[in-house]
């Protein structure tokens, strides 16, 4: 038995109660797979079935479906990740049972008051929804304010951003300014920059670790001059989309932006590693977010292809597939458990790579069948992280495996 397993067990002997609440990836990982699951379930019967009743409480539909699958699904894959990872990062404690039970009632009674919207007074549907960010930023901030390190210290006031543009989003709920999709525009920027900054370290760490154990030549690259250019590029992305900045130099931005993140991943030889997903799955999460910043780039620089075709690159195909990816190795390693993929999650890995494939490049191939393939890729996504629940959802509620 390791010092790690010797540790915990000891502190589950002494916390006591489910194990689902003694750390927060658990509670936070089978929250948002449940969430992916559902709420895009009934988003896609509400495209199939207009007027229907399947989201019959929510008074802006559409409006709905950006808010959860950006405030509530990306926000709870990054809360279960953070305050996970911070504790290593800083060598500090995690946070405890009852900090991770308020957290995660926070956040699903924001999800209950978004769900049941037109039941319930808007001013208190925003209240609910609006009080989980600043307590994760408070818990957060505690440990990573005395460590005096920008690079992790950065998150912080992405998290403000982010819930800056939670209110932004609730404030067009209530009628009191059209600021929802400048706010969700931007909490679309917000994923990118984490997703360009932890991708940047998990990413060829975890290849490099995975070739070395495989008695393979270190072939992965990493360049710190294009790192600050990929991460200052994606900064100047949301700054750019803040400020309105003109079309043509958002588009420029763009495809730099698109490039420095490619050029980057070029450089950690994902190819290497097709034959295990659930690492293989990380560089290709990666590429989304490369793929994203050029599919705005055409939009703008040369009108090929919608501006929202980039949201969804950014949303369906970046953040779809590295949360999924990120949560499944996280899961398994967390829990004492090998980290290889089950037949089910390289299913999942499959199915949410087609969801993204037919969302972003469906409509522009078959704009007569656009209806259709909306429906589709919400159904493939669905089945994604039902398949990832079957696999994880034992995983995540039962106690850590103690190794002999």
């Amino acid at each position: 038995m390791t010092d790690t397993d010797r540790a915990a067990a000891s502190a589950a002997s002494r916390s006591g109660g489910p194990a689902v609440f003694s750390a927060a990836f658990r509670v936070f990982f089978l929250l948002a797979g449940l969430h992916a699951t559902l709420a895009v379930a009934l988003w896609a019967l509400w495209l199939a079935v207009p007027g229907g009743a399947a989201l019959g409480p929510a008074t802006h539909p559409v409006g709905w479906h950006a808010h959860e699958m950006l405030f509530g699904f990306t926000v709870a894959t990054a809360a279960g990740f953070l305050l996970t990872a911070v504790p290593h990062w800083t060598g500090c404690a995690e946070p405890g049972r009852g900090t991770v039970m308020l957290l995660a009632g926070l956040w699903l009674a924001g999800r209950i008051g978004l769900w049941a919207a037109g039941l319930l007074p808007e001013w208190l549907v925003a209240a609910v929804d609006l009080a989980f960010l600043p307590v994760l930023i408070g818990v957060l901030a505690r440990a990573l304010l005395p460590t005096r390190k920008p690079r992790n210290q950065v998150f912080l006031p992405l998290l403000m951003v982010w819930w800056l543009c939670t209110l932004l989003s609730h404030l067009e709920f209530m009628g009191i300014a059209a600021t929802g999709t400048y706010g969700r525009r931007l909490a679309i920027d917000v994923a990118a920059v984490m997703m360009v900054l932890i991708g940047g370290r998990i990413v060829p760490t975890f290849t490099r670790n995975w070739m070395q154990a495989h008695g393979r030549p270190d072939s992965v690259r990493q360049d710190g001059a294009l790192e600050k250019v990929a991460v200052g590029l994606a900064l100047l992305m949301l700054i750019l989309h803040a400020l309105g900045a003109w079309w043509w130099l958002t588009g420029i931005a763009a495809l730099l932006a698109g490039v420095a993140v490619l050029w980057r991943l070029s450089h950690w030889n994902g190819m290497a590693t097709l034959a295990e997903p659930i690492l293989f799955v990380l560089h290709v999460g990666y590429a989304w977010i490369g793929i994203a910043f050029l599919t705005e780039a055409a939009a703008h620089l040369f009108d090929w292809l919608p501006p929202t075709t980039a949201w969804h690159a950014m949303t369906v195909g970046a953040v779809g597939t590295m949360t999924l990816a990120v949560m499944s190795r996280a899961a398994l390693g967390h829990s004492g458990r090998v980290i290889v993929a089950a037949p089910l999650t390289s299913l999942a890995f499959l199915l949410v790579g087609m969801a993204a494939l037919v969302r972003v490049f469906g409509p522009a191939l078959k704009p007569g069948a656009y209806l259709g393939l909306m429906v589709s890729s919400g159904v493939l996504w669905s089945l994604a992280f039902l398949c990832f629940l079957v696999v994880y959802a034992p995983i995540l509620t039962q106690p850590r495996r103690i190794a002999p």
